[in-house]
């Protein structure tokens, strides 16, 4: 399977998801509250000379800190914008040592440049997943390979990556692990998050079908914060949480009707106050809650206005606390700036 018939796959999972998450919302009997509810405004979206970028339906958004360039992955295409929102570079694959081309699925970014590429490629009669170190011009420098994993996950495939710290974390978002590994290669730690969130849903009051080992579990997207708690979401039970490093799990929101709950989650990350900032593509909205997780308010909706939002998944904040919202393919990238409490 190609990189894209493995993308059109997720995304047609996904929108069985929504789906799901809208005939939920309509038959709730409380409306979510949608406008401007929070200290942010709107500043622009990214574009290229000739107007605003079209980067494609829901792209992977990562943020280079030290320059606040923002990186936008959408189906293969990794697109480079500066700090004013203007495109200055784009990839499209990179090439191996034997000139085979590696597709980019995903990107992590060093304090020093360094670009991390997850890339992809078809071998020996498989699918597989890489890390890649290049520079800006997408050019590899040195290949990671995982060490140490445990024999349970000796065929672990990654398809999302994060940088915090000095690690690498790694994520297979359809099995809801993460393995944490140094810039070596060498595993560091493995969260294995299913059971932990299967956990929490049996423990409430009530027992949702989606508990069957039947359904579809996958997480929607996952952060870091500053302190090293993994925050995720998990769209099918509608809910978002933060999970700890001594493993204790704590949820955010969950699905329903009313202003602090969600349509269908689908990021989560926090911001440089330490707010936790969630996307709801269902809602249009994104929902901000304080760190001691009381919901704060909302922005976005489907309206008429420059910073309405349609759809709104992929989330990353640079260095200067500005916030970028990924969207449907029609709407590109929109960029707000967040204020403090």
């Amino acid at each position: 399977m190609s990189g894209k018939e493995s993308m059109k796959k997720h995304l047609g999972k996904y929108n069985l998801t929504v789906l799901l998450g809208l005939v939920i919302l309509l038959c709730s009997s409380t409306p979510a509250i949608a406008g401007k509810t929070t200290e942010v405004d709107y500043l622009y979206r990214l574009s290229t000379f000739t107007g605003p970028a079209p980067v494609g339906a829901w792209p992977k958004l990562r943020v280079d800190r030290t320059n606040n360039e923002i990186y936008v992955l959408s189906q293969e295409e990794l697109r480079i914008f500066d700090q004013n929102g203007m495109e200055i570079y784009q990839m499209n694959a990179l090439l191996d040592e034997d000139a085979r081309e590696q597709a980019i699925i995903d990107v992590a970014v060093k304090e020093n440049g360094t670009i991390i590429f997850l890339t992809q490629s078809y071998r020996n009669g498989k699918l597989n997943n890489e890390l890649v170190m290049g520079n800006y011009r997408g050019e590899p420098m040195s290949h990671v390979v995982l060490k140490n994993l445990p024999p349970d996950l000796s065929d672990f495939q990654p398809d999302r990556i994060l940088y915090q710290g000095g690690l690498l974390y790694l994520a297979n978002l359809a099995k809801m692990q993460i393995v944490v590994v140094d810039q070596e290669g060498c595993c560091q730690r493995v969260y294995d998050i299913m059971p932990l969130v299967r956990a929490e849903q049996a423990g409430g009051k009530s027992r949702r079908r989606s508990m069957s080992n039947d359904v579809d579990w996958d997480m929607g997207d996952f952060s870091l914060d500053k302190e090293g708690n993994i925050l995720f979401t998990v769209p099918v039970v509608g809910n978002a949480y933060k999970l700890t490093p001594d493993l204790q799990l704590a949820s955010i929101s969950k699905r329903g009707g009313g202003p602090d709950k969600f349509g269908i989650p689908a990021a989560i990350i926090s911001d440089d106050e330490g707010n936790y900032l969630v996307s709801d593509v269902l809602q249009g909205l994104v929902k901000v809650f304080d760190k001691d997780l009381n919901y704060i308010g909302s922005f976005g909706g489907r309206h008429g206005g420059l910073d309405a939002l349609f759809s709104p998944r992929g989330l990353a904040v640079d260095a200067k606390n500005r916030l970028y919202v990924s969207q449907t393919e029609r709407a590109g990238v929109s960029v707000f700036q967040l204020f403090g409490n």
